[in-house]
Formats: C-alpha cells, sequence, structure tokens
C-alpha cells in the first residue's frame, strides 16, 4: 500500500510547481511495482485526515506500507510538519495547528 500526497496549490504561503508532478510519477512506479495506491493532492487538515484514515484502515495489515509526500514541510525539534495548503502560519502557535 502507498499514499502519495502532493501539495502545490497552497493559499497563504508561495505555491510550488512540482509537488502535483512528482505525485504522479512517483504514483506510477508504485503502481507499476504492484502497490495499491492512494493519491491525495492540495488538501485541507479535514480532507487529509480523512483520507489518511481511509489509507491506514487499507494498509492495516499489509506487508509494506510507504507514505510519499511531496511539498512544503519543516523540521522542529526533530519532529516533522506537512504543511497543507490551507496553511496559515503567522505566528509559533499556528505549527501545531
Amino acid at each position: 500500500m502507498a499514499f502519495v500526497i502532493g501539495h502545490s496549490e497552497y493559499r497563504e504561503i508561495p505555491a510550488l510547481k512540482n509537488p502535483d508532478k512528482d505525485a504522479e510519477d512517483v504514483s506510477n512506479t508504485f503502481r507499476l511495482a504492484g502497490f495499491d495506491v492512494f493519491v491525495a493532492k492540495d488538501l485541507t487538515k479535514i480532507q487529509f485526515e480523512k483520507q489518511f484514515r481511509n489509507y491506514l484502515a487499507a494498509a492495516a495489515g499489509a506487508d509494506l506500507a510507504i507514505v510519499y509526500y511531496s511539498g512544503h514541510g519543516f523540521q522542529i525539534g526533530g519532529e516533522n510538519f506537512l504543511i497543507l495548503v490551507e496553511a496559515s502560519l503567522k505566528n509559533a502557535a499556528d505549527i501545531e495547528v
């Protein structure tokens, strides 16, 4: 099972050109390798949570489960954060949300 995420169309931070194409290329590669693939693009927090729950349910018991992410992200104190397309990062408190 593979969950492939591509976030390009950010609303309040700079958009990115490559994640959409990256997600397509990686998805195709995983499919050719025999993976069942969930593809998610330009998701809000609610959409991401729903899609990720669906992926986790489908991946339960799978021999191998992979998550691939292309988009804005950052690391604080060794913890990684994915940035969803609706993110508004104006102060430190916004990071956890």
